[in-house]
């Protein structure tokens, strides 16, 4: 069994750059059923003896994502483009994030349902900041538009999110993202 998780675990955890050995912290409630859905996982395959695999994803991307998602929202960046209207950037927005287009993302579910991946934790991403700045600007030269963000006050208390240290996909599946951030937004 492969269990899609989140960083969301981590909260906003020190250091900036977080393994798969950080103590989870959630903060937020999606963080805290993200790590409860890990817990009872864990629990369900020890007694039944079935294997588990948990991903941890940071920041997914692509077709039908939803307007609510964290980090910088591309589907909501790009339809304020394509309307021809200045996109609102959130202070939440404004840090760095882990940016995984969708098809890694399944790609990586399907290297870890192996059985050599059984029982491991692993952090599910490109490996490489963006800003949701540079997400903007490279909507607008493929949309060939010059619209500049509207930086909205603040909407959250919560800090900024880690990094993640994806080393242990990429050793032990084989996983590193093939979809750079330029190519994933074309898609």
């Amino acid at each position: 069994v492969v269990l899609a998780s989140g960083g969301e675990v981590y909260g906003r955890a020190e250091p900036a750059r977080v393994t798969e050995d950080t103590p989870p912290a959630p903060v937020t409630p999606a963080g805290k059923d993200a790590l409860l859905a890990e817990q009872e996982a864990v629990s369900f395959a020890r007694s039944f003896g079935i294997g588990l695999v948990r991903l941890r994803f940071f920041n997914v991307f692509g077709p039908r994502q939803g307007r609510r998602a964290p980090g910088p929202n591309v589907g909501r960046i790009l339809e304020a483009l394509a309307a021809g209207t200045r996109p609102v950037l959130y202070d939440h927005e404004l840090e760095p994030v882990d940016l995984l287009h969708v098809e890694d993302a399944v790609r990586a579910c399907l290297l870890a349902a192996s059985d050599r991946a059984d029982g491991r934790v692993y952090h599910v991403g490109r490996g490489r900041p963006a800003r949701a700045e540079d997400v903007v600007a490279r909507l607008n030269v493929l949309l060939g538009t010059d619209l500049v963000p509207v930086l909205a006050g603040p909407c959250s208390t919560i800090p900024p999110a880690a990094l993640p240290d994806v080393t242990r996909a990429r050793v032990e599946l084989g996983f590193s993202a093939h979809v750079d951030l330029g190519e994933g937004l074309r898609r």
